[in-house]
């Protein structure tokens, strides 16, 4: 059982003791780590500014530098004023609205 437990994690066999581990087992755990981490700052930074809203702050709220999600913002834009924001700044280009 033993000898599972030191092939699983790396430290059995190579040129130097715990190389394995090091460019193994230890590289892909500091790897998901990381990545889970920068999700929890990018989550954390972008969020809404309600305590405990978990949605995605997309719209900022005036004179603050808080965002908000659509459901905690004051007057959230509807569908139709972001088409005509559109249309106002890029006219009658042909394109996607």
């Amino acid at each position: 059982m033993t000898h599972l437990a030191w092939n699983v994690f790396g430290t059995d066999n190579a040129n130097s003791p715990f190389y394995l581990f090091w460019s193994g087992f230890f590289a892909v755990s500091v790897f998901t780590l990381g990545i889970a981490t920068n999700m929890w700052v990018h989550l954390r930074k972008n969020n809404c500014h309600e305590p405990r809203c978990p949605r995605l702050g997309r719209f900022p709220v005036e004179g603050t530098p808080w965002v908000a999600c659509h459901r905690h913002h004051p007057n959230p834009p509807q569908r139709g004023s972001i088409r005509e924001h559109y249309h106002l700044h890029f006219g009658k280009k042909p394109g996607r609205g």
